[in-house]
């Protein structure tokens, strides 16, 4: 199962990697049809692996699919791919990025671990194997191509905002929507 978030920024990552000259597989337990239909609108592959998501047969297959595709990166992006799961495709050869943004596989081994966050800490990912690199806080942020090509590098930012959007994932299983809405009660207006 892969959240709409993970997808989307997995999808900015694959937009990098083709407009760089590479190829992108999408191996994933999800066999969601609104997935699958974004992926190949966007021109990508996709293949099914099975198994518990972070389990041994999910790693089995995702590192013989990424070996039948000659990948040389496999990257996990979800909270269910833990030390075990990295430790199963590092012995495979093929490089690892793990995204993560809330430290939840707490060790790692992965050639690197992306937390784009804008409170992302190193503390919180403290516990990594010699040779993993730490790539933290907004300036890794995955954006896809809708969004790069909106951005106006002439654009002349005010002194403050008058208008704020706040978006967020599908689920909300903390009440963050509660926090957010206090939060933007407590910041004045000046007019």
């Amino acid at each position: 199962c892969i959240g709409m978030g993970h997808l989307m920024r997995c999808l900015a990552l694959a937009q990098r990697v083709r407009g760089a000259g590479g190829d992108v597989l999408f191996a994933m337990g999800s066999r969601d049809e609104g997935i699958r239909r974004r992926l190949a609108d966007e021109g990508f592959k996709a293949q099914a692996v099975g198994g518990v998501p972070g389990g041994e047969e999910d790693a089995r297959e995702t590192v013989a699919a990424a070996a039948r595709f000659g990948a040389d990166w496999i990257v996990a992006d979800g909270y269910r791919f833990g030390y075990d799961y990295q430790r199963a495709i590092k012995a495979s050869g093929i490089r690892l990025l793990s995204i993560d943004d809330h430290a939840s596989a707490g060790r790692y081994c992965a050639d690197l671990v992306l937390d784009q966050n804008i409170a992302a800490e190193e503390a919180l990912y403290a516990d990594v194997e010699k040779g993993t690199r730490l790539l933290s806080g907004p300036s890794y942020v995955l954006l896809r191509n809708e969004f790069l090509e909106r951005m106006d590098p002439a654009r002349v930012e005010p002194a403050s905002g008058r208008k704020i959007l706040v978006t967020m994932g599908g689920g909300d299983l903390e009440n963050g929507s509660l926090a957010a809405i206090w939060a933007l009660k407590t910041l004045g207006r000046d007019g």
